[in-house]
C-alpha cells in the first residue's frame, strides 16, 4: 500500500446490540483496507452492548467512548467526525456486516474517478436486508439499470419521489452504505442532530445542494438485519420526515408542492400503524391537492409495498 493512501475511519454506532456488535466489530477489522482507524460511539446502551465491547478480543484495536444519554445516530455520527483522524469516513451500524474488501473497492472507485480527498464526494454501495423471516432483499444503489440521478433530480426524488423516465434513483443514500470524504462533512456541518430518524436523507439533500460528488459502487457489501427498536419506531420516522419537508418548506413551494409533500409522510405512517382510516381520509385529501401524481406515487408504491411485505411473510427457508 502507497504511503500516500488516505488513513479511513470507521464509524460504528452503538445501541443496546450486544447480541450483534461483534460482528460489526468482525467486519469492520477484516477489512483488506490496512490504513484504517475504528471508531465505536456506544449510545447509552441499557444492555451489555459496552460490556460485550469491553471484554472482546478487539478492544485494543478499536477506540470506544459512551454518550452520558441517548442522543441518536446524528448526533453520533457527529462525534465520530469530531474525533476521526481518517480523510474519509466508512459508517457501519451495529446489525450491519461489511464484505471485507467493501473499503478498498469503494476507495478505489472514488480515486479512479480522479477525485481527491480534498474534494466533496460519497461512495455508495448496495445492501442485502435480511428480515426475521429469512427473506432478503438486495437494495441498489442508484444508477444500477439505467443513468443516476443529478443532484437536484436526487433532492426531488427523496423530498416527494419525483423519477424521471431512464433515471435510476436506487434506494436513496443510508449512511451504512456510505464511505464519505470528510471534506464533504465539513462542508454541509455534519447531520442533524434534531432528526431522530432519516438523518441520512437529509444529509444527502444538503450533499446534492451543495454540488458533492455521488459515485456508485454497484456492487453489495453491507450485510443488514432489519431489526426493531425503539428508535425505529413509525412515529420518530414521521416527525423526521415531516421536519424534513419543513426545512425545505422554500424549495417545495417555489415548486408548488408542499402542501403534497407535508401531507404523504402520513399515510406511510397510518399503513405502518395499521390505522387505515386515517389513511383513507389522509389519501382523499392528497388527491385534491394533486390528483395525477397522488394517483401514480400511491398505485406505485402500493404495489411494491404489497409485493415486498408479501415476500416477507411468506418467505420459507430452504432446507
Amino acid at each position: 500500500m502507497s504511503k500516500n493512501a488516505p488513513l479511513v475511519t470507521i464509524g460504528i454506532l452503538c445501541f443496546n446490540a450486544e447480541s450483534s456488535i461483534l460482528n460489526a466489530l468482525s467486519s469492520a477489522l477484516n477489512q483488506t483496507y490496512k490504513k484504517k482507524e475504528i471508531i465505536v460511539i456506544d449510545d447509552c446502551s441499557t444492555d451489555n452492548s459496552l460490556k460485550v465491547i469491553k471484554e472482546s478480543k478487539y478492544i485494543n484495536d478499536i477506540k470506544v467512548f459512551k454518550n452520558k444519554q441517548n442522543k441518536g445516530a446524528a448526533y453520533s455520527r457527529n462525534i465520530i467526525t469530531k474525533k476521526s483522524k481518517g480523510s474519509y469516513i466508512c459508517y457501519m451500524d451495529d446489525d450491519d456486516f461489511s464484505d471485507k474488501k467493501r473499503i478498498e473497492i469503494q476507495l478505489k472507485g472514488i480515486i479512479d474517478e480522479g477525485f481527491k480527498k480534498s474534494d466533496c464526494v460519497i461512495s455508495i454501495c448496495n445492501i442485502n436486508r435480511e428480515y426475521s423471516s429469512g427473506y432478503i432483499k438486495e437494495m441498489k444503489v442508484f444508477g444500477s439499470k439505467a443513468l443516476k440521478p443529478n443532484n437536484y433530480e436526487m433532492i426531488d426524488f427523496l423530498l416527494f419521489n419525483e423519477k424521471k423516465a431512464k433515471v435510476d434513483y436506487g434506494f436513496g443514500c443510508p449512511a451504512c452504505a456510505m464511505l464519505i470524504s470528510k471534506k464533504a462533512l465539513e462542508i454541509v456541518k455534519g447531520f442533524d442532530e434534531t432528526l431522530k430518524r432519516v438523518e441520512d436523507m437529509d444529509i444527502t439533500i444538503r450533499l446534492s445542494r451543495e454540488g458533492c460528488n455521488f459515485i456508485n459502487s454497484k456492487k453489495t457489501f453491507v450485510n443488514q438485519l432489519s431489526t426493531l427498536g425503539e428508535d425505529k419506531l413509525p412515529i420518530n420516522n414521521l416527525k423526521s420526515e415531516i421536519q424534513i419537508i419543513k426545512k425545505n418548506k422554500n424549495y417545495l413551494k417555489n415548486k408548488n408542492i408542499y402542501s403534497y409533500s407535508r401531507l404523504w409522510p402520513y399515510l406511510r405512517f397510518y399503513h405502518f400503524t395499521g390505522n387505515y382510516f386515517f389513511l383513507i381520509f389522509f389519501l382523499i385529501v392528497i388527491f385534491f391537492i394533486n390528483p395525477k401524481r397522488t394517483l401514480y406515487h400511491f398505485i406505485s408504491s402500493t404495489i411494491n409495498r404489497i409485493k415486498h411485505e408479501h415476500k416477507i411473510k411468506n418467505f420459507k427457508k430452504r432446507d
